[in-house]
């Protein structure tokens, strides 16, 4: 009871902060409206716990679950005096030609099969990502049990330090331990709630993924089975009913980052803009990793905002600047944040970043995750398609940005493991799978919308040859 509560609470606080952004009115819902706001209500919930932290404010928990159902209260309340003031039946808006396909039936099935075992296994199986119980979970279990300002950090400074906690992720953002912490604020400490809100998450974000392809005007059975492929996939299931692992939080929200990406520039204003600009600092707050790939959207969007004349000749700039750096060893110059070296044995900023870097053939590792195990079905077999028909359709301006994030997230994938000391993580399994697992469903995106593109093109074709 006390989970469900709270879901209503994170629902009604993700409508406010949509209303408040304009993104929301209320003269027509539809399941994507509700299930994209079960996503904002979670990032004010973050947001608005780390305010408290950084205060080091330590309020009682039932100080915290009254507030957050205060502001929760506002959005039915402006609701009400909308109708009362208008006098309009709020309407619901449903895809009147989806049913008419029954093989659509068969995908409706496949879709609750999969979510009803899902929920099944995540209520009788106990956490066992690792991640989750050895890091996640210590945070959120100190703070309900001795408050928001309780302090961590490694096991080396915890021996010298005096009212500290150790825990392996002391330096990790905090984002995920928050959320665990802000269930049982109403659910009381319970590891399945925490288990059962991320298979709720995962099934918010169902009628999302659907929704961007009919952004890109993808026909609703391509982009209905695309969304049964989503489920099908095994690396996400598992993601699920685990529970422990942050990476398919990060995947949902750098998905949610390009589908606001995509609606700025399709359609330009400032409030879009917000939008996108919020779900992209809200990728750190999740993972370290999410800095990356807040750093790779930021390059993709820049590159897409540039003419095609002026993208031609960044490319051809990096590529020689890279000519450069190999043929004169890498580069070296002081800046104000100390010494800077880029070279084929070390990248280092001051005393930042100090990473050694070293060629690691990493091939057998990748082809084995990615092309043997049944961690990811069929779908990267079409990998080499799916970049051909980005570079074939990379004037259409909603598919260009998609088409080179998937250039950019290749390259630093392919850097990253063969490049780095990523490598021993990509000979046993336990990185590589988890990071590209943050970029299919923004692969599974493109290909689809390719896939129709080029399905469209032969059709058209055809009918033009049938009629002369």
């Amino acid at each position: 009871m006390g989970l469900l509560l709270y879901i209503l609470c994170v629902f009604s606080t993700g409508l406010l902060a949509r209303y408040l952004l304009r993104l929301e009115d209320f003269s027509a819902f539809s399941l994507y409206r509700l299930s994209v706001s079960f996503f904002w209500g979670l990032l004010v919930h973050i947001a608005f716990l780390q305010i408290v932290q950084l205060l080091s404010l330590n309020p009682s928990h039932a100080q915290l679950r009254v507030f957050l159902m205060l502001v929760a209260a506002i959005m039915p309340l402006l609701m009400l005096g909308w109708f009362f003031r208008n006098r309009t039946v709020v309407s619901w808006k449903v895809p009147i030609d989806f049913y008419w396909c029954r093989l659509n039936y068969l995908g409706l099935g496949i879709i609750a099969i999969q979510l009803s075992v899902l929920l099944w296994i995540t209520v009788v199986l106990p956490m066992i990502g690792w991640d989750g119980w050895a890091a996640w979970l210590v945070k959120s279990k100190v703070w309900y049990y001795t408050g928001l300002d309780a302090v961590f950090t490694n096991a080396f400074s915890w021996q010298s330090e005096q009212g500290v906690y150790s825990n392996l992720s002391a330096y990790y953002p905090d984002g995920f331990p928050l959320v665990h912490y802000a269930v049982a604020l109403f659910a009381g400490w319970d590891e399945t709630s925490f288990k059962i809100l991320t298979w709720f998450m995962w099934l918010c974000f169902l009628p999302c993924f659907y929704h961007a392809l009919r952004k890109l005007d993808v026909s609703q059975t391509m982009a209905f089975w695309s969304t049964v492929l989503l489920t099908c996939i095994p690396m996400f299931r598992y993601h699920v009913y685990s529970g422990g692992y942050v990476d398919l939080w990060l995947s949902i929200y750098l998905f949610l980052c390009f589908s606001a990406a995509q609606s700025f520039i399709l359609k330009p204003d400032k409030y879009t803009f917000i939008r996108f600009l919020i779900l992209l600092l809200a990728l750190p707050l999740f993972k370290l990793e999410g800095m990356i790939w807040m750093l790779l959207v930021v390059a993709t969007f820049a590159l897409a905002s540039l003419s095609s004349r002026n993208r031609v000749r960044v490319v051809v700039g990096s590529v020689l600047l890279l000519a450069l750096w190999f043929v004169f060893d890498g580069f070296t110059f002081n800046t104000p944040f100390g010494l800077v070296q880029i070279t084929p044995q070390l990248f280092q900023i001051g005393d930042y970043v100090n990473y050694a870097l070293a060629f690691n053939d990493s091939s057998q590792a990748l082809f084995e995750a990615l092309f043997v195990s049944r961690n990811w079905l069929l779908i990267w077999y079409f990998l080499p398609l799916v970049i051909w028909l980005a570079f074939r359709y990379h004037k259409r301006s909603e598919l260009l940005m998609l088409s080179v994030f998937l250039v950019l997230t290749v390259l630093f994938i392919l850097g990253l493991f063969y490049l780095t000391g990523a490598s021993k993580w990509a000979e046993n399994f336990t990185s590589i799978n988890r990071v590209v697992l943050h970029m299919v469903p923004v692969y599974l995106l493109l290909g689809s919308a390719l896939l129709f593109q080029q399905m469209q093109e032969r059709r058209i074709a055809k009918d033009s040859v049938e009629t002369e």
